[in-house]
């Protein structure tokens, strides 16, 4: 019995020990985040959105590097397991104008007169419905005789303000029905005639928005019901892939603990790069600054001479480097290109290519997998680059074919490679420097420079 006492005694003593043992294997062991289906009634999106922000975070709280591709990959086998990553139909992103558009375009088809041709018609249906009589005419005028409704029938002869005259009798204008009223006073009537055109155009608005309210709750459904099935998730207003919203909770996250980004040596995968070579910032702001100058006259594919609005040809693979670390973007490198890690939905990386250490190519990878996303990007590009070379010269390109811009310094060819079963294989825009000299940029600043002496000379 003494024995058995002792024993509880130290046991009580050690649990508090114990318990933080426990709690000390607990805490490094990944939380288990588990998916409830979402239940009728509940917003689908959210509860996956929901899903897949924990199971990013519970990554996080493990101290894992999210930016890491194999840990990316383990995150995506997970999502996997409870529902589809992605999805091989297109998803239906038609927007609040989009919505809009169609609506109207349905409103016209029920109601094809426009609203000023359809006030007129009022107005002119007004002005038969409530006509003054005139003196001499035939008319029938109804007015109340105590609570009885009576008629007169007879030669208009006047309205003085107060009665109008039947043949010869004379009837109290506030007897007569309302309707009569305007049909014997000009200023009654302008006062009926008003509020009748008000009237039916109100109700005609009405009519036209009752549609429009039905129409856009029947077609944001259909969206929905659609996009759902085909395992999209509405997320900031788009619809997304399960992959999708994972990569931009990702992204968000690794902005918000950069402390969880592990660097890593070169060709080791995603990393957050780390410059080595002596630069300073001026120098590359100066540089930059000389360039953007320089091509401000320029085509608008030469001003592209580059990437990121902030790299050009002929940068030192070390400038790139210094460059893409002031820009907050991350990398893989290989022997003689570098891998660029954006978050833009459509663009899945960005490929720097170098000749003697120098940046020649740049190729943008795009992820779009549909004849309509790919129209959408050669507007974009047209706006941003301006004609291509074909319709410079007033012809056009087949839908689907690849179409260039060539300026004077840049040459940019967005190329679409297609499968055998007619599906988008691959689609990347690759821009190139016509000229080797606009790999050194110096070589051009020293000429210009050169140029400019002369000029000055000369004055």
């Amino acid at each position: 019995m003494q024995y058995r006492k002792i024993f509880y005694i130290f046991a009580a003593a050690a649990m508090p020990f114990l318990q933080g043992q426990e709690n000390k294997t607990s805490a490094h062991e990944r939380e288990q985040v588990i998916y409830q289906k979402p239940q009728p009634g509940e917003n689908v999106s959210l509860v996956k959105t929901k899903f897949i922000q924990k199971l990013v975070m519970s990554f996080i709280e493990f101290k894992d590097d999210i930016s890491d591709p194999s840990i990316v990959k383990e995150i995506e086998l997970k999502i996997k397991e409870v529902m589809p990553l992605t999805s091989d139909v297109p998803a239906d992103q038609r927007n609040d104008s989009d919505i809009y558009k169609q609506i109207e375009e349905i409103v016209r088809r029920k109601f094809p007169v426009s609203d000023a041709d359809f006030r007129t018609q009022v107005t002119k249906e007004s002005n038969r419905k409530f006509r003054v009589y005139r003196r001499g005419e035939t008319v029938t005028i109804h007015y109340y005789s105590g609570r009885k409704t009576c008629v007169a029938r007879g030669r208009f002869g006047e309205f003085n303000g107060r009665s109008v005259t039947i043949n010869y009798k004379h009837i109290p204008f506030y007897d007569i029905v309302d309707e009569d009223k305007a049909r014997v006073s000009e200023e009654y009537a302008k006062i009926v005639q008003k509020r009748y055109i008000n009237d039916v155009c109100s109700q005609h608005t009405r009519q036209k928005n009752e549609l429009r309210r039905a129409q856009a709750s029947k077609i944001r459904k259909e969206i929905e019901e659609r996009n759902l099935s085909n395992g999209y998730i509405l997320f900031n207003k788009r619809w997304l892939s399960a992959k999708e919203v994972m990569q931009q909770i990702i992204a968000v996250q690794i902005k918000r603990h950069p402390e969880i980004i592990r660097t890593k040596v070169a060709g080791a995968g995603n990393a957050v790069v780390i410059s080595t070579e002596k630069i300073s910032k001026k120098s590359i702001t100066d540089k930059v600054g000389w360039i953007k100058g320089s091509l401000l006259n320029k085509d608008k594919i030469d001003v592209d001479s580059g990437c990121f609005d902030a790299i050009f040809w002929g940068f030192t693979r070390e400038e790139v480097k210094f460059t893409l670390a002031d820009l907050g973007l991350k990398l893989s490198s290989g022997m003689d290109f570098d891998i660029v890690f954006v978050t833009d939905r459509q663009l899945k990386n960005v490929k720097l290519s170098y000749i003697n250490n120098r940046l020649a190519k740049v190729e943008e990878n795009y992820d779009v997998n549909d004849v309509n996303s790919i129209q959408k990007l050669k507007q974009a590009l047209t706006t941003k680059y301006g004609p291509d070379d074909l319709r410079k010269q007033g012809k056009s390109s087949a839908a689907m074919a690849s179409i260039t811009w060539t300026g004077k310094i840049t040459k940019a060819v967005l190329k679409i490679a297609i499968k055998g079963d007619n599906k988008i294989e691959d689609v990347t825009l690759i821009r190139e420097p016509l000229d080797l000299k606009y790999m050194d940029w110096s070589g051009v600043m020293a000429s210009a420079t050169k140029a400019d002496g002369r000029n000055n000379q000369s004055r």
